[in-house]
């Protein structure tokens, strides 16, 4: 899997969309960030990550993302493998990493459920209007 640009990313990073279960994390600069539902699970993984917004001008739009620097990656990992996710793919020069869950685990179920109230919670923070 080469490096995704934002768009494929952040759809895939949705639920019910292309890979339920994954992980994704993207090494931009000196930082690895998570987007979306996987910053969720990341954050379930490393609650001392905080969550922040921001918008990514590539697709016009506020996201939710969890960042941490590049030298944790093995530290992060290993708190993911902590919680049932596996490495699954890594590419240091594609500048990705790739966590999920084993088949038949009904954790992302769950973590989709608490997805969404997390979401809710972090709008209410940074005083996001929703729309219909």
């Amino acid at each position: 899997m080469a490096q995704m640009d934002i768009n494929m990313l952040l759809q895939s990073e949705y639920p019910g969309t292309l890979n339920p279960g994954t992980v994704y994390l993207q090494l931009e600069g000196f930082t690895w960030r998570a987007y979306a539902v996987s910053a969720f699970a990341l954050f379930s993984a490393v609650p001392t990550l905080e969550p922040e917004r921001v918008w990514v001008s590539a697709i016009d739009k506020s996201v939710i993302q969890v960042s941490f620097p590049r030298n944790e990656i093995i530290l992060i990992g290993a708190k993911l493998e902590e919680n049932g996710f596996r490495l699954s793919d890594y590419s240091p020069s594609d500048k990705y990493a790739v966590f999920s869950l084993p088949e038949g685990n009904d954790k992302w179920n769950l973590l989709i459920k608490e997805y969404r109230n997390w979401l809710f919670d972090i709008m209410l923070k940074h005083n996001v209007k929703f729309s219909a």
